[in-house]
């Protein structure tokens, strides 16, 4: 009823109603929990593990009543099902490599034919693969993470495996209130079982509240408000109305101007909805990421920053985009890729996690598109930001003053490469994607073919590369430029002999630079590493 009443105030999708309102139910509902355990653990003499049980309860409970509420019964009946799977084959089964592999293509393949219904069957309620794509990061988080808790700790490859490793099995009972854990539990973001174990293992009666919590969440819901309002403002701009007749008949900088505005609308639904998930994973105790400068943290399960519309190039785009679930690609496809197949598979490594990116958003030919496209500009705008940025970028560079202009046409031209790529996205069909591509004359694919033929077979990149180290005294080959140290008047002008010594050199350390070369993707999750290492300093 109180999605219909949303429906009828908004003229929003009463799915999407649905939705919107699941998010902010489970404000009150961690409200109440903390309260509820609260009064529990500091007026009742009820044991530890009694505790621990009522509020694996809770979260079982209330999740179960609001799937009852928003989903149908085949939705529901998959989602217990692929729980029960998951955790019967690593309670039945060794926990090994081989085991985890088995139960990341089991989720996955469960997911696809989910997805695949979801294409070609109506949905009564609100939309069930949804809450099921958060489940299947969750469910082969704990898979691998479970098998890393077997393993002796030097053979754990990176900070985050060491702090989300499972040692103890948990009961069933803990492990379906960890699926079922109420905040984000709809759209996301999912967080790890070390996490959702700390809340279970809380004392409230020891631990006051965590320095600026309900700052975090009030200033998390405030921005919830406002996404809605800019989200609800700009509804009414949409990609269809970019190919239909009209739409079709306005100049070209009206068209692009609209498909910006469509975009960014597009981008406030998701910025509002893991804000407010974000919101309850705080209220809970969740996303504490420490003391930045005297100011407390509350970033650690943030999923997307708004930051992002001010992106200078796709590398940072990407880096402030669906950041705990690059988080996951990372953890359970690519380290495991190069730890066990070496770090000349990189490449293997970043097409796997490209097409199960693809899997896991959907069956529909537009999410396809969409990721081919990011993939193949990836190396064409990194190759670009390697070989000019250092000339405006470096302080010591002649263009150096130009930088503010650099950048604000950096800005525009990302804005400009992502709202057009990511239409498919929306648009779904490759029909209608081809259609608005068309009508904007594909000129991103143009000027991306036109950058990388002037970058690499004619050689520009490699020509760049050389003036850096004549002209800004940094080795461009290598991941991050530093200034070649010069002890002798000699080494500022270096002779053409030297200057072939200094290639040379950078020569063999590109080899190794592109065997360890990664995509922008996943560059992204080494800056949400970074956010989630954070907690243990």
């Amino acid at each position: 009823m109180l999605s219909e009443f949303v429906n009828k105030l908004t003229g929003l999708p009463v799915d999407a109603c649905d939705a919107f309102v699941s998010l902010f139910i489970a404000i009150p509902i961690g409200a109440i929990y903390n309260k509820l355990f609260s009064y529990i653990e500091i007026n009742t003499k009820i044991p530890k593990n009694q505790q621990r049980f009522y509020r694996c309860l809770y979260s079982i409970i209330t999740t179960l009543y609001l799937m009852w509420m928003y989903l149908d019964w085949f939705g529901i009946a998959n989602i217990l099902l692929s729980i029960i799977i998951t955790y019967g084959l690593i309670k039945i089964f060794k926990p090994s490599f081989k085991l985890s592999v088995v139960v990341f293509v089991i989720n996955i393949i469960h997911l696809l034919f989910c997805h695949i219904h979801r294409q070609f069957e109506t949905v009564e309620k609100f939309d069930f693969t949804s809450p099921f794509m958060c489940l299947v990061i969750k469910l082969t988080l704990y898979a691998w993470s479970r098998y890393d808790g077997t393993q002796k700790e030097e053979d754990l490859f990176n900070a985050y495996q060491k702090k989300a490793c499972i040692k103890k099995e948990p009961t069933f009972f803990e492990f379906l209130a960890y699926t079922l854990f109420f905040p984000g539990f709809f759209t996301g973001p999912a967080c790890d079982y070390y996490e959702f174990e700390e809340i279970l293992n809380k004392s409230y009666a020891e631990e006051k509240e965590k320095e600026g919590q309900m700052d975090a969440v009030k200033s998390k819901l405030l921005k919830g408000l406002i996404y809605t309002v800019i989200y609800v403002s700009f509804g009414g701009f949409t990609y269809q109305y970019l190919i239909s007749e009209e739409g079709l008949s306005k100049p070209f900088l009206y068209r692009l101007i609209y498909l910006t505005i469509t975009s960014v609308a597009h981008r406030f639904k998701f910025y509002l909805a893991w804000t407010l998930a974000e919101a309850s994973y705080n209220l809970i105790g969740i996303g504490y990421n420490g003391v930045s400068k005297g100011k407390p943290l509350w970033n650690g399960i943030i999923n997307a920053s708004i930051k992002l519309e001010l992106s200078e190039n796709m590398n940072s785009m990407v880096n402030h985009w669906n950041i705990r679930t690059t988080l996951w690609l990372r953890h359970t496809i690519y380290d495991r890729i190069n730890k066990y197949l070496g770090k000349t598979s990189s490449l293997i490594g970043i097409y796997v996690v490209d097409i199960t990116s693809a899997i896991w958003h959907g069956t529909y030919s537009g999410y396809f598109l969409a990721f081919v496209s990011v993939a193949s500009y990836n190396t064409i705008v990194k190759s670009f930001r390697k070989s000019v940025s250092p000339f405006i970028h470096e302080k010591h560079a002649p263009l150096h003053k130009f930088k503010p202009i650099y950048d604000i046409l950096g800005i525009i031209v990302t804005q400009c490469i992502m709202n057009f790529t990511f239409a498919p996205f929306i648009l779904l069909t490759i029909g209608d994607s081809i259609k608005l591509w068309k009508s904007f004359y594909f000129f991103v694919i143009i000027i991306m073919f036109i950058a990388f033929l002037i970058l690499k077979p004619l050689g520009l990149e490699k020509y760049l590369f050389q003036k850096q180290i004549e002209i800004l005294k940094i080795n461009p080959y290598k991941k991050h430029s530093k200034p070649i140290k010069s002890e002798t008047s000699a080494t500022i002008n270096p002779s053409n002999e030297e200057n072939e010594k200094i290639a040379a050199e950078s020569s063999k350390e590109k080899e190794e630079l592109v065997k360890n070369e990664s995509s922008s993707l996943l560059e992204n999750t080494e800056n949400t590493m970074n956010l989630e290492t954070k907690k243990t300093e």
